[in-house]
């Protein structure tokens, strides 16, 4: 028996480097489908994969039904990423004479050329009608070298083979010459043009008119990218006959993937979308279907002027499956509804700051719609009138009163959306040695398990998963949901992993941020935060989250998860639902005490920490909103609040938290100030109405 080593790369070159959302799930999608093609092919020729395992249904769509005459397709269609990009299989000695690893890589490329193909032939074949032949030349360059693929063949199961194949290094990009691609780096714009200018507007411009939303004013793209941002129109195009096996693609239209400001926006529309009449969601939808892009002039290839005319904003296809549970509860999955109108919508219309955007809309056609977002906080506003009701209810402590009811308040957002939405990366500890002292397959099966329990996790926590495979998670989440989606996998992963791998945990980077912050830099600062801050800094089974502002960097914070929670819930969720309570017992932190707290630390720093926390005590007494003087309430709250500022680490051989230098973090109360300012109260607001019946 031998043992197959396969890796497919480059994985940040082709996933992290993104724009927007749809890119970087397109490109984690193909990565994982074709990684899915090798192991087909693998098993095609009689090899068995060892590790990870995968999903019999994922396997099922790419081509098992070719197989054997019992496989079949079942199940819904794989929607996100789920393969590793590496895997190891056994060959068995019958097997291994006629087993080839370059038939494995020539799968790979011929699955990845039928696809661009199938691209190139919906949306840029008309090219070849025309002088312009340097658009094909590098459309063939840059598809046909952009793979590193790398496999090795060895007699016992040794898991550096890999690493020391690939430091053989005989990958060469190919040379590039031109404009560069506004997606990726080191890759070439496909016009050919050698310089910025009319020339290459004119190239982009039309295809911009006939692709829509995929293809933004001021975008040119490479080849790599292009197939990224529209293969999904084709995918269930692709056939490829593979030699014994067919590889195919499936229906991905009606997949509605998630953008940042629908991520941001999802309990604000939320809370429209329950509580708001009809009138009002009839305005939206009506004032949402006014908005117009701008006019845009460019030359045609005579050298006339043409103008393009400003397009009415197209809705999110109606047909297609909302991602986001909540508001595909909401709107209770009847695109034919107002409600389903609005919901659709993409989530850039709730803002006001995208709707003033020149480059985006027709100044003109925006005032409609932020009149009606206006009439949203004006609903907000507006007081309850009483409704009849027999019921007993208990009033402010003092006994019962007849002739009360208590109902829920609408909740209609009385503000704008928040901006900020979450970004959550986690990944297994200490993996490889668990992999050597453990059983491969046990902790593989372990593993899929825990990927489908991921994608239950986030989807109920309302985030949008991008990527679960062996013990990695990527996912988008809006604010108030994303500390509790990490415990809850954190959670997920100990209970499952247990038996089979005791000594692995899970680590975890949260990036809370702005709409307008650059996707490629978070997803590049992601990793960095769970490596070097999580893992290294605070000795692994962490938690590390940086807030990002629209200017930059804010605030950072980190602590092992057994400082960060209490009982069943983190400490920082557990003081923000009380910060949410208005009627909560021993009154609030109020805003001025957070805003005063980072000059507190600094100012006192000489301090002991026991000083430190009694002085907190007595600011806490003074600030607090309710009047309430109770000494140890404010004790036990500004214990909590200080127990999540403090700069611990794990220790490796003992599992305890040792303080670090430097002991004081005011980020964590800073951070508890943020989620308070951008959460909306996920607790039903209340009302007690008296009258007469």
């Amino acid at each position: 028996m031998k043992h197959f080593h396969f890796t497919l790369g480059p994985v940040q070159g082709f996933v992290a480097q993104a724009r927007r959302i749809q890119d970087f799930w397109a490109g984690s999608f193909l990565l994982s489908w074709l990684s899915a093609v090798a192991m087909r092919s693998v098993e095609a020729q009689g090899g068995e994969i060892e590790f990870p395992a995968y999903d019999e249904n994922y396997m099922a769509w790419i081509g098992a039904a070719s197989l054997t005459s019992t496989s079949s397709v079942s199940g819904v269609a794989p929607r996100q990423g789920g393969v590793p990009n590496r895997f190891m299989a056994c060959i068995p000695a019958h097997k291994v004479n006629d087993f080839s690893g370059e038939k494995v890589r020539k799968a790979v490329f011929d699955a990845w050329k039928a696809l661009a193909n199938e691209v190139w032939n919906a949306d840029l074949a008309h090219l070849e009608k025309s002088e312009n032949t340097e658009t094909k030349k590098i459309w063939h360059r840059q598809i046909e070298h952009f793979w590193e693929i790398s496999w090795v063949l060895t007699d016992k199961d040794d898991d550096t083979a890999m690493d020391r194949r690939k430091n053989w290094r005989n990958y060469a990009l190919p040379v590039e010459e031109g404009l560069p691609c506004s997606l990726m780096e080191g890759w070439v714009e496909l016009s050919g043009k050698k310089q910025p200018g009319a020339a290459i507007r004119n190239f982009w411009q039309p295809l911009r008119e006939k692709l829509g939303r995929d293809l933004n004013e001021r975008e040119q793209l490479c080849a790599i990218a292009f197939v990224k941002r529209r293969f999904v129109k084709v995918f269930h195009d692709v056939k490829v006959n593979m030699g014994g096996w067919t590889c195919h693609g499936w229906d991905l239209r009606n997949q509605r993937i998630a953008s940042t400001n629908d991520m941001a926006a999802v309990h604000w529309l939320e809370q429209v979308l329950k509580h708001g009449d009809d009138k009002l969601l009839e305005e939206i939808a009506s004032q949402a279907g006014q908005l117009k892009t701008p006019k845009i002039e460019y030359k045609n290839k005579n050298g006339e002027v043409q103008i393009s005319e400003g397009k009415y904003i197209e809705r999110h296809g109606e047909k297609r499956i909302h991602p986001i549970c909540c508001i595909e509860q909401a709107y209770e999955c009847n695109a034919n509804t107002t409600k389903g109108q609005v919901a659709h919508l993409n989530g850039v219309v709730f803002f006001e700051h995208a709707l003033r955007n020149s480059k985006l809309y027709e100044p003109n056609s925006i005032v409609g719609m932020l009149q009606a977002l206006k009439a949203v906080r004006e609903a907000g506003k507006q007081p309850l009138r009483p409704l009849p009701s027999t019921e007993l209810v208990e009033v402010n402590g003092n006994g019962r009163k007849d002739g009360a009811k208590v109902i829920d308040k609408p909740q209609l957002p009385t503000t704008p959306p928040s901006p900020y939405y979450a970004i959550l990366l986690m990944d297994g500890d200490n993996m490889g040695q668990a992999l050597r002292d453990g059983n491969p397959k046990t902790i593989s099966q372990a593993l899929l398990k825990f990927n489908k329990a991921t994608d239950d996790l986030v989807y109920t926590h309302n985030g949008f998963l991008i990527y679960a495979g062996g013990d990695d998670v990527l996912a988008l989440l809006p604010v108030e949901d994303a500390l509790n989606c990490a415990y809850q996998l954190h959670e997920a992963y100990a209970g499952i992993m247990c038996a089979a791998a005791p000594a692995t945990t899970l680590s975890g980077a949260i990036q809370f941020a702005h709409v307008k912050t650059p996707l490629t830099l978070l997803l590049q600062d992601a990793h960095k935060l769970l490596d070097k801050v999580a893992k290294k800094e605070h000795g692994r089974d962490s938690l590390a989250v940086r807030v990002w502002n629209h200017g930059g960097q804010g605030l950072e914070w980190a602590m092992p998860w057994s400082c960060a929670v209490e009982g069943d819930k983190m400490i920082l969720q557990t003081l923000l639902e009380d910060l949410q309570k208005k009627d909560q017992e021993g009154g609030q932190f109020s805003s001025g005490f957070f805003y005063k707290i980072r000059e507190f630390f600094q100012q006192n720093k000489e301090l002991t920490v026991d000083v430190l926390q009694a002085l907190l005590v007595s600011a806490y007494l003074a600030s607090s909103k309710s009047g309430d003087k109770d000494l140890n309430t404010a004790k036990q709250q500004v214990e909590r609040l200080f127990s999540q500022c403090k700069r611990l680490k794990r220790n490796a051989t003992s599992g305890e938290c040792d303080a670090m230098e430097l002991a004081i973090n005011p980020d964590g109360a800073l951070l508890l100030r943020f989620l308070a300012q951008h959460s909306v109260s996920m607790d039903k607001k209340k009302e007690i109405i008296d009258g007469e019946l």
